[in-house]
């Protein structure tokens, strides 16, 4: 296996990361277990061939771009910079009442009402369900709403999980 071969499939799962990671509500895990299980796989299949013709210098630049880009994802880069796009189309579906089918690069599944205020949800959940919403009072999580997580993202700004 060539060294150009690791840096490309290290770029690509980094880059496909990331890009998963730009929606509001976050990642589901029915779609996070593909990508960590495909990672394994090109993980353990990298480290045996390189051990098997002892070019475990190969092995160094791709782990070095996965780290950074996991650490990036971590970091919350990618929705931080997204959240930019998000944000001033959420608020103009609020001004005008509709639901929008896309926020930013992310499709709008449908608009609910969540803690009395208007949600949007971008398809984020599977058992429980994710929403973005505006609020001046913080939700409280485990409350009468039946809402398990509030994360705040900007101001007056919440990703709220409701139970299903």
């Amino acid at each position: 296996m060539q060294a150009w071969w690791l840096y490309s499939l290290g770029v690509l799962l980094s880059v496909s990361a990331m890009l998963l990671s730009l929606n509001p509500g976050g990642l589901p895990l029915f779609w996070l277990m593909p990508w960590v299980l495909l990672l394994l796989l090109f993980s353990l299949t990298w480290v045996v061939t390189l051990l098997h013709r002892h070019a475990v210098r190969a092995l160094w630049g791709s782990a070095l771009v996965c780290v950074v880009s996991a650490a990036v994802v971590l970091a919350g880069v990618p929705f931080q910079v997204h959240w930019n796009f998000v944000k001033p189309d959420l608020e103009r579906a609020l001004e005008t009442g509709t639901c929008p089918d896309r926020a930013g690069l992310s499709k709008v599944h449908y608009c609910s009402t969540v803690v009395g205020e208007r949600a949007f949800n971008f398809g984020t959940g599977f058992i429980d369900q994710s929403y973005v919403l505006r609020t001046t009072v913080e939700p409280v999580a485990n409350g009468p709403d039946q809402l398990v997580r509030v994360k705040k993202i900007d101001t007056d700004w919440y990703v709220v999980v409701r139970e299903f």
